[in-house]
């Protein structure tokens, strides 16, 4: 993370449960764990980052954790770090939730959606979802040009991904040291 320059990491399927600890030096977590094995998300955010934690409402298929991060000269970005556990359907009441907290909006994580608009071989039925939201709504997906799942016995894919709304960015990059 220090090597590396991360001021913000969102992580997916931590597989901890609320009595573990986890702490990196000169990182705030947070996180949101299930109380069974699997699942779980967090954000490690920089101390030295001006933030607050910020508590989501119910969701229904997605698990996430959130914070306000406080850039200068521009309104107050709500980061989330989101998972949807891949026997579950894309919510799109769920994004429309998360659109409607704030007027600048960056959800990032593994959406177990696949979609060749973002560099997946196939399509499944959350990636049909989400595509469709996108197009109906005034939010962007940026994903990177290398996969982020290599499974043993299927073609690798792209199902970390972000999805913003009034928050410019450029496509994300995957860190190999990273995965």
């Amino acid at each position: 993370m220090h090597s590396n320059k991360i001021d913000i990491a969102a992580i997916c399927e931590t597989k901890l449960l609320p009595k573990h600890r986890f702490h990196i030096p000169g990182y705030k977590v947070y996180r949101t764990d299930r109380n069974q094995f699997g699942g779980g998300v967090m954000l490690l955010v920089r101390q030295t980052l001006r933030h607050d934690p910020f508590f989501l409402p119910p969701l229904h298929s997605l698990e996430a954790t959130a914070v306000y991060i406080y850039l200068k000269r521009r309104p107050p970005l709500l980061v989330t770090s989101t998972y949807l556990p891949p026997t579950s359907n894309l919510s799109q009441t769920d994004l429309a939730t998360l659109f409607s907290l704030n007027d600048a909006v960056l959800i990032m994580g593994d959406l177990n959606s696949k979609h060749p608009c973002w560099n997946n071989n196939s399509t499944n039925r959350n990636g049909s979802t989400l595509l469709s939201y996108c197009q109906s709504h005034p939010v962007t997906i940026h994903y990177p040009d290398q996969p982020t799942h290599y499974p043993p016995h299927a073609p690798p894919s792209v199902l970390d991904i972000m999805i913003t709304l009034r928050c410019p960015l450029t496509n994300p990059i995957t860190v190999p040291s990273l995965a």
